[in-house]
């Protein structure tokens, strides 16, 4: 892959780069400013985004446990979950589904004004339709700014058949201090608790009372997006101090023909693993803890039904500031 350099008119000279180089021995795209203040990379392992550094700060936490041998996800960064969330009945599909253990290609990429886009691509195949007996075609699109990081995944039906999925982007946070972190936008939204299989079995959900969560336990939430309820705002990381702080832009939608069909309910997990469970995870640092938030936007509170030729789009926008929002 080729340098890419673009000048922008009226103003000044702007050198975007895009190149492919290894990283811990695995293919990956690196997408960089001329600066080097901004820059993203990606594996083309689960086309997972295991970096994004903005005004040279890492946003993004990675645990120093992951395996980079091409057999599993990798613990941090932004993993992609297709096309199931967890683990379902007699499934032979491993936690989270398969998309995230699947060597991606690069299909296109660009420069756009400040910025520049990649695009990810993996299709069903012989070995996918073992576990899951469905024609489908992902794309990956991950765009690149100063100041924020966008990243859709578009889930096509190529099948003659309807099929069901869920997809997620499992996002993974920096955290300087998990005691001075406030999650904010999730005031009135209900959540199912899944670490209360009661609440599970019997499909109770609890509302969210405060604008300003704080972890301090192990948490792992489903926010529902629930129409006529709830429909969950922007969230905002504050991560204390005059840190750098986080807005997160997500949406899902159908599109149908090239165009825009309706809205899908975007759920939000949120998500630490707290002291006992990073002791037993094989690829965290007991400590990891500590370092990260998971907040992962995504269709799975419901199987979402795609029809053939339509495309389920799923997209989460990241933006920085300096205390700039109110919590």
């Amino acid at each position: 892959m080729e340098w890419i350099r673009s000048i922008i008119c009226g103003a000044p000279l702007v050198d975007w780069c895009v190149t492919k180089e290894k990283h811990k021995g695995l293919d990956s795209v690196l997408i960089s400013s001329p600066d080097l203040r901004t820059s993203c990379r990606v594996l083309l392992w689960g086309a997972t985004i295991v970096s994004w550094v903005d005004e040279e700060k890492e946003m993004l936490f990675v645990s120093n446990k992951s395996k980079y041998d091409e057999k599993k996800a990798i613990r941090g960064g932004v993993p992609l979950v297709f096309p199931q969330f967890g683990k379902h009945g007699e499934s032979k599909m491993a936690q989270h589904g398969f998309a995230r253990i699947t060597k991606w290609s690069v299909k296109e990429s660009a420069v756009e004004a400040y910025g520049a886009k990649v695009v990810f691509e993996i299709c069903s195949n012989e070995e996918s339709k073992k576990l899951w007996p469905h024609d489908f075609c992902l794309n990956y699109v991950v765009e690149v700014k100063a100041g924020s990081l966008s990243s859709t995944l578009e889930c096509t039906n190529t099948d003659a058949n309807p099929w069901k999925c869920q997809s997620l982007l499992h996002t993974y946070f920096v955290v300087p201090d998990i005691k001075t972190l406030r999650v904010a936008g999730f005031e009135g939204v209900e959540y199912m608790d899944q670490l209360n299989p009661h609440n599970i079995k019997n499909n109770i959900l609890t509302k969210e009372t405060s604008n300003a969560v704080e972890i301090t336990k192990e948490v792992d939430r489903i926010m529902q997006d629930i129409y006529g309820k709830a429909k969950i705002p922007d969230i905002q990381l504050n991560f204390g101090g005059k840190q750098i702080s986080v807005k997160i832009k997500k949406s899902a939608h159908m599109v149908s023909s090239g165009r825009w069909l309706n809205d899908v309910p975007c759920d939000v997990v949120l998500w630490n693993a707290w002291i006992d469970k990073c002791k037993s995870t094989g690829d965290m640092d007991t400590n990891d803890y500590q370092r990260y938030v998971c907040v992962e936007p995504g269709t799975v509170s419901k199987f979402v039904e795609v029809y053939p030729r339509d495309t389920l789009c799923l997209k989460q926008e990241l933006v920085t500031g300096v205390q700039s929002f109110n919590i």
